[in-house]
This record gives C-alpha cells, sequence and structure tokens, in this order.
C-alpha cells in the first residue's frame, strides 16, 4: 500500500446536521493513502455520480492506491451524488482487516454494516430521495489495515403508473411509464358492472405490492382487490358498505403512522370529511376531519408536498378552478397552500405519484373532453413544469389512479453462479435481502471456511402469511446447480413465517453455498445471520447405544407389553432407564457440567419437543428427573440408572396403544460446544396398552384417477383409523380434502370437499367414498360428502404451477370433535412424516395453467 506523509494545518467547519456547528483544528502528522484526494469527511472530494444501471467498483490499481486505510487514515468518505429517486446497494470487501461501511445523509448514518473479520459488509437501501449522500468506509480497528474494494449499485425507484378503466366495457388497464413515456400497458381483469368504481391504488396487506379500493355505487359495497406484483388478481377482502352514494373515496396515505394504509372519505351532499383508519383491510376506527360545505370542492389526491414524511390533501375546486394543499399533521389540519389555478373544469385531477424521479410528488392531470394527460411536476407545493402523456381521445377511458410503489433492492444472487459472495467466514455477519414473488424465489450467499468449523444460521424477519426456508448446499460436481439430494448438507423448512435455524453445523474446510427459498406469492424481507467458530474437540454421545435400555424399576426385564391399567399383571407405574454417556474427545478438553434430560415420545426421534418426563420446575424448566454430569473427562463414561413414572391411563397424551420410545437428550440445554451436535441421543422401545384416549388417522388415501386436468372431475376412497382405546368423540366430525402444489397441507392449498363422518369406535376404522353424497332419508352413513361433483380448481387458482404433479391432503376432524387432545397431532401432514401415502395421494395434471405471480 503507497503512502505519503506530510505535516498540515487541518480546520473542518462541518454543517452535517442542520442547526449544529462543529469546528475541529489540530496539527499532527498524518498519512494519507493519496495526498491529492481529500476524503476524510464528507467534505470529501471523491464524487460517484449513480449509474443509470448496473455496478460501479472501486479498488486499487496499478496508478490508484487510494482505496485503502491503515492507523493514520482510518476512513474514507464518497459522496453518491442520485439524479432520481434510487434504491442502492452497497457492498465492502475488505482484504486482511475488518472494515464497516454506512451511508449517510447530512442528518447522519442511515444505515451501516459492521460484520466481524474479513467478511462482506453490505447494505440494501430503501427508496432514497434524488439528492446527495455519503458512503463512509472506516477500520473497525484502527491499529490495522487493509485495502479494500467498494461496488455501488443503484436502481430507479420511483414508479408512477397509470391505472386505467373504461366505464362502458369494463375493461381495466395498466400503463407502466418511465417519466412520462409509455413503456407497456396491459389489460387486468375486467368488471362490467359499472357502479364498481376503481378508487385508490396502494398496499393494504404490507406486501410491498400496490392493491385496488373498489366502491360501488349503486349497493354501497366497498372491496380491496389484494394484487399481484404482476398486476393479476390473487385475493378479495370486502369493507363496511356504505349505501350513500354522497360518500365518495377521497384517497388512501398513512395517517396515523403504523404502516398501514388508511382512507379519507367526503360526502359531497354535506360537505363532511371523514377517516377509517384501517388495520390491513379492517377498520380500527373512524372519525370526522374538519368540513368543507362547498362541494365544488373535491379531495383529488393524497401525498406528501411537504417532505414531513406524512400524506397531505390536494384539494380542487371545480366552479372557481383554485387548487390547494391541506398540509396536514396526521390527522390534523396544520395550514393550506394554494398553488397554480385552472379554470377549466374539464381538467381533472387524477392522481399523485413522482412522476420524474426526484423524491417529490407530483400531480396527474386529464381532461375529458379533448383526452390530453399531463403530469405537473412539483418542487414541493409549487408548480415547477408539467410533461405531456399520450392522448387517449375515447372518454370512456379514465385514469382511476396512479400506482406507486418501490421495487426492492436485490443482495443475494439468484443462482449458485451468481451468488453473493460473503468470503471467508471467520466471524459474525448479518444480511438483509427479501423474498418470494415469481421472480425472486431462491438467494444465495457463497462463503468460504479456511478450517474446519461449526457453522450457525438464522433466517428472522418474515413477514406474516410468507414463508421461507434455509439450505446449505456443497456444489460437489461444481456445476453451479444443485444436481442431488446428497448436495443439500442441511435444511430449515419450519411452516408460515417462523424463524429458521441452523445451529452447529460441522463442515470441513471448502467453499459452500447458502440458499434462502420461498414459495410464497409475497415478496417478504429477511434478516440472515451467519457465524462460524473452529470446531471443537469436545463430542458426547451415548454410548454404545446398546446400553440404553428400559427395565422394570427392579431390574428385571420389561414386559412385552406394558399395560396402564392397574390390576393387569402387566400393569406398570414406573420404569428404570439404563444409560451410558461417553466424551468421545480424542483431545483434552474436558467440559464443565452438562444436562441430561429424559423424554416420552411417539417416534424414536428425540427432541425437546417430546414430552419432558418428571415434574416441572416452572421457574427454570428443570425436571426434577434431569441429572446434570460433572466434568466428564476425554474416553471417560458416565453409565447410571434412572427411575421414571410413566403417565397415568386417561392422560391425554397417550396416541392409542401402540409402540412408545422412552429416550433421553445429551446436553440438553446446550451448555457445551460440540464438534458434532447430532449423536446427543438415544432411545428405547416401550409397547404400551389401556390407554384411554381416542386417536384418529389416516389409513390410506386414494385417487381414482390416474390423470386430470384443470376443473375436473375426480373421485377418491380412504379410511380413517382410531387407534385409541376410546370412542372417537359423541358427535360427527368433518374431514376436509385440500387440493396442494406439494405434498404439505398448509395455508396456500385449496379446499376442494368435506366429508361427514361418525364417530369410529375404539380400536377400529371407517371407510370412506366420495362418490357417497349427503342422505335422503334419516339414516346416516358412516361417511358422506357434502357433495359428490368433486372438482379439480379451474384454471384461475393460484396454485397452478403448470404441468405436473400435484397432491390431495386430508385433515382430519377440522373442528376436533373427537376431542383428541395431543393425540391431534397426526391429524395431518402426518403420512409424509411416516413416509406413506396414509393421508394423502398425488394426481397428474395436464393443461394447467402456470399462475407464479410475475
Amino acid at each position: 500500500m503507497q503512502s505519503f506523509y506530510e505535516s498540515i494545518n487541518v480546520l473542518f467547519i462541518q454543517d452535517l446536521i442542520p442547526g449544529t456547528l462543529i469546528m475541529r483544528a489540530w496539527k499532527v502528522n498524518v498519512m494519507a493513502d493519496n495526498s491529492s484526494i481529500f476524503d476524510n469527511s464528507t467534505l470529501t472530494q471523491r464524487l460517484i455520480t449513480a449509474a443509470t444501471s448496473g455496478t460501479q467498483t472501486f479498488s486499487n490499481t496499478a496508478t490508484d492506491t487510494s482505496y485503502s486505510l491503515d492507523s493514520l487514515d482510518s476512513q474514507d468518505f464518497f459522496r453518491l451524488r442520485l439524479s432520481q429517486r434510487s434504491s442502492v446497494v452497497l457492498t465492502l470487501t475488505p482484504q486482511n482487516a475488518n472494515a464497516d461501511i454506512a451511508i449517510l445523509d447530512a442528518g447522519g448514518v442511515l444505515q451501516q454494516s459492521t460484520n466481524g473479520g474479513t467478511l462482506t459488509d453490505a447494505i440494501a437501501t430503501g427508496s432514497l430521495n434524488a439528492g446527495d449522500y455519503y458512503i463512509r468506509v472506516s477500520l473497525a480497528d484502527t491499529n490495522t489495515s487493509t485495502n479494500y474494494t467498494l461496488r455501488v449499485n443503484t436502481t430507479n425507484a420511483s414508479r408512477a403508473d397509470l391505472l386505467w378503466r373504461n366505464s362502458s366495457s369494463g375493461q381495466n388497464a395498466v400503463w407502466a411509464m418511465n417519466g412520462n413515456s409509455l413503456v407497456s400497458s396491459s389489460y387486468i381483469t375486467p368488471v362490467g358492472d359499472p357502479n364498481w368504481k376503481i378508487q385508490a391504488a396502494a398496499d393494504f396487506n404490507g406486501d410491498g405490492i400496490p392493491d385496488l379500493f373498489w366502491r360501488n355505487y349503486n349497493g354501497g359495497q366497498n372491496a380491496v382487490w389484494l394484487m399481484n406484483a404482476d398486476n393479476t388478481f390473487r385475493a378479495a377482502a370486502y369493507l363496511t358498505a356504505i349505501t350513500d352514494p354522497n360518500w365518495k373515496i377521497a384517497g388512501t396515505g398513512d395517517f396515523d403512522a403504523d404502516g398501514q394504509t388508511d382512507l379519507i372519505w367526503r360526502n359531497y351532499a354535506t360537505g363532511d370529511n371523514a377517516y377509517w383508519l384501517l388495520n390491513g383491510t379492517t377498520i380500527k376506527t373512524s372519525g370526522y376531519l374538519p368540513s368543507v360545505p362547498d362541494v365544488n370542492a373535491r379531495v383529488n389526491g393524497i401525498g406528501d408536498f411537504n417532505g414531513d414524511g406524512k400524506p397531505d390533501l390536494v384539494w380542487r375546486n371545480y366552479q372557481t378552478g383554485q387548487n390547494s394543499i391541506w398540509l396536514m399533521n396526521g390527522l390534523s389540519l396544520t395550514s393550506v397552500v394554494s398553488f397554480q389555478a385552472v379554470n377549466d373544469p374539464n381538467w381533472n385531477i387524477v392522481g399523485i405519484g413522482d412522476s420524474n424521479g426526484d423524491g417529490k410528488q407530483d400531480i396527474a392531470w386529464r381532461n375529458n373532453v379533448t383526452g390530453q394527460s399531463v403530469f405537473w411536476l412539483m418542487a414541493g407545493t409549487t408548480y415547477s413544469t408539467n410533461t405531456t402523456l399520450p392522448t387517449v381521445a375515447d372518454p370512456s377511458w379514465q385514469i382511476s389512479a396512479v400506482i406507486t410503489g418501490q421495487p426492492p433492492s436485490m443482495l443475494a444472487g439468484s443462482s449458485i453462479g451468481s451468488a453473493f459472495n460473503i468470503g471467508t467466514l471467520n466471524n459474525t455477519g448479518s444480511y438483509g435481502d427479501s423474498i418470494g414473488g415469481v421472480s425472486n424465489p431462491n438467494g444465495y450467499y457463497k462463503f468460504s471456511l479456511s478450517t474446519a468449523s461449526v457453522l450457525n444460521l438464522s433466517l428472522t424477519g418474515l413477514n406474516a402469511g410468507t414463508n421461507a426456508d434455509l439450505q446449505v448446499i456443497k456444489d460437489t460436481d461444481g456445476n453451479g446447480a444443485i444436481s442431488s439430494q446428497s448436495e443439500i448438507l442441511t435444511a430449515s423448512v419450519n411452516l408460515g413465517n417462523a424463524d429458521e435455524l441452523i445451529s452447529n453445523l460441522s463442515l470441513a474446510s471448502g467453499t459452500y453455498f447458502i440458499r434462502v427459498f420461498s414459495s410464497s406469492t409475497q415478496v417478504s424481507p429477511y434478516a440472515l445471520s451467519v457465524s462460524s467458530a473452529t470446531e471443537k474437540q469436545i463430542d458426547l454421545a451415548p454410548t454404545p447405544a446398546t446400553t440404553f435400555t428400559i427395565t422394570r424399576t427392579d431390574g428385571s426385564a420389561l414386559p412385552a407389553t406394558v399395560s396402564l391399567k392397574t390390576g393387569t399383571s402387566t400393569y406398570l407405574s414406573s420404569v428404570m432407564v439404563n444409560y451410558s454417556i461417553r466424551n468421545t474427545s480424542a483431545g483434552n478438553v474436558t467440559p464443565s457440567s452438562f444436562k441430561v434430560s429424559f423424554y416420552l415420545s411417539r417416534d424414536n426421534v428425540i427432541t425437546a419437543s417430546d414430552l419432558l418426563l418428571g415434574t416441572i420446575d416452572p421457574n427454570t424448566g428443570n425436571s426434577d428427573k434431569d441429572v446434570f454430569v460433572p466434568n466428564l473427562a476425554p474416553g471417560a463414561s458416565w453409565t447410571k440408572q434412572q427411575t421414571l413414572s410413566l403417565l397415568a391411563q386417561a392422560d391425554s397424551w397417550w396416541g392409542g396403544d401402540q409402540t412408545y420410545y422412552v429416550g433421553m437428550v445429551i446436553d440438553s440445554g446446550n451448555q457445551v460446544a460440540e464438534s458434532n451436535e447430532s449423536n446427543n441421543t438415544a432411545s428405547a422401545a416401550i409397547a404400551i396398552r389401556d390407554t384411554l384416549q381416542p386417536d384418529l388417522l389416516g389409513g390410506g388415501l386414494t385417487i381414482t384417477q390416474a390423470t386430470a386436468a384443470p376443473n375436473q372431475a375426480i373421485s377418491f376412497t380412504g379410511i380413517i383409523k382410531n387407534i385409541g382405546n376410546k370412542v372417537a368423540g359423541s358427535t360427527r366430525a368433518l374431514v376436509k380434502f385440500y387440493f396442494s402444489n406439494d405434498d404439505v397441507l398448509d395455508g396456500s392449498d385449496t379446499v376442494i370437499a368435506t366429508a361427514n363422518i361418525a364417530p369410529v369406535a375404539a380400536q377400529s376404522s371407517l371407510s370412506f367414498n366420495s362418490q357417497v353424497g349427503p342422505p335422503t332419508g334419516n339414516t346416516l352413513p358412516a361417511a358422506f360428502f357434502t357433495t359428490t361433483s368433486i372438482l379439480t380448481p379451474d384454471s384461475t387458482w393460484e396454485g397452478w404451477r403448470g404441468n405436473g404433479r400435484y397432491y390431495i391432503c386430508m385433515y382430519i376432524d377440522f373442528f376436533d370433535a373427537a376431542v383428541e387432545g395431543y393425540s391431534k397431532e397426526n391429524n395431518l401432514n402426518y403420512g409424509r412424516v411416516l413416509g406413506q401415502y396414509t393421508d394423502y395421494d398425488f394426481i397428474d395434471i395436464t393443461n394447467a395453467p402456470n399462475n407464479t405471480p410475475v
């Protein structure tokens, strides 16, 4: 790294925060990375002009070694100039020391990344207004030095598209705009009834996609179309009807700063103005704003015109031609500002949006007589100039709204080949990005390990109603794709928006990939945390597995089947487990005390989600049967016995007479960092009878047809079993059948059939046939369907993904009429756990559309 020494007097006067004056003066010997470039504060001479597209890279060359930091030059500043509203992705790759990155404006730090070690730092901003910003690259430890590479990617974040409705034909269309230029146009779902009017376009469900608000001026109904990113209809939600047609929607905005879209109403008979504060599509509260009795005055748009982050109201008086803006503080009027009048009443204000990307709200107009349309480009509340839009002469076509929104910044790559490179994983790092929708189902990250390490990952921050999962991948054949299941080293696939976690994964040195993936139609932000540590030498394990056994409390063998019924010859209330734990470490590390816990499980995979045996302390969560093992040296074993009480005969945990498992979890408190965390359990089987609980589960589901098409009739048969010793409820139960594009029943699937079943006797089963419909007499069959006309979903179902394999999954006892208690856990998705088609089956679909949202 080339360096230059000079002795200088320095005087900085910085007015970074409005109203604050900072003065600094000193005389020192300074080592600058290039004395001809001043870059040590926001007065920097380095200017980066945002590119229209692509990534700009800044790093040392043979003739410029200024991209470096050391103890006497510990931070570099760059001025980033945005000519239009943009989102920015910044990445910083240090070479041999920990350097961090931040983006600032005149008020201070907006976002920063402070990943440890030499991990790549990254910032993906939201939408930033046009103007000057500052990028700060700084050393975390000023006693170190490093060269670095800075990459800057900017994306135009302004959007002011036009939503059209034809009042005669019922057609609806979207113009995708670039400023005042029409980029493309597309039709969306038509609505023939002319009484339905589109009143606004705004995001009502928090997925980042503008939705459409409709009002029917004949019946008074109000509805929201929840939309996909490609402007296709996804679902509808209805709000409280307002039958008085004089009440019209004036616009939308977030008036109580809760991140939700709210509604403003105006009554054109009384001059009253009102608000609905919403939580999604639910009314949270309502009230009135100041009234304006002159009904010639209309609220024609809502937007933030004074830059205070709060929505303001745009008024137009169609008799006088006057135009004004109510500047609001939430729901309170602070002042009124007039702007240029337009006397011609045929000119209508039709929407608000940032047309030219300068971060300021502009006003869209349409002349209903001439067919002309323009955008007024505003400088706050002042008219600046106008741009002409393409003319649409047909007066039946009206602009219903300006569609605004912000494209997300994408950090992760969409494939293994384009994966975002974290670098050598030698510390902890965090990365924020978004996932979901048809255009962004995968996010890949690349990292390297220089030595055998333990990897920890977490994925958090997903929006409600979305799902994303995690995988760790080794591209063994180097083809840039997942060639086989063996290349997926591990995964976390929790349902819904639950956090995903991969802990203590032992990996050899090499290159790996992290995949964040989602099948959700909605886009959601997420936070990915990544860390590693050198693999520890400690490894605790049962040794050998055959030493974990269950006996009577006197040490004699268990009967073939243990009865829970007192008075029987094989009745036992308690058992004894014999176990042995060994520290198999090859090194010389002795762990401190660790906890061993004992569980009762329905399968031989023992986890903390199974039933912890013993009396549980509500304060600590520990059981009185837990064992604490002290100072187990390498090569040493701990061999003991523990007496455990069985649950009572009528306990709701039991799932019928079957084989259960008693098991142990070594280091159940995660007190010891181990080289292998996957070998800490052992279990032994115990056959139980004479339980007193019902337990319903699928006994098989068979679809009659091998293939079908959308909206085609199908049929199926199957069995429902009660493996418990108690009749399953006293009333009939419902079984719902879902159509799914995968083998997991979840919230994205759709119901295609419902069966009504009689209570199933203990240790018995019941058969069903979808061709058995509702009874015509007083005698109810054991199982009947509410209708025998069962169809696959029609072509509008959003779950269609083209031709291929689809599934029917059943949800047994939907309303819990059988009162199964904990046994209800196997009423859905249990066949998938068993790897058997007990409660689901597949069918191959042809002529299916691909309704993946664009």
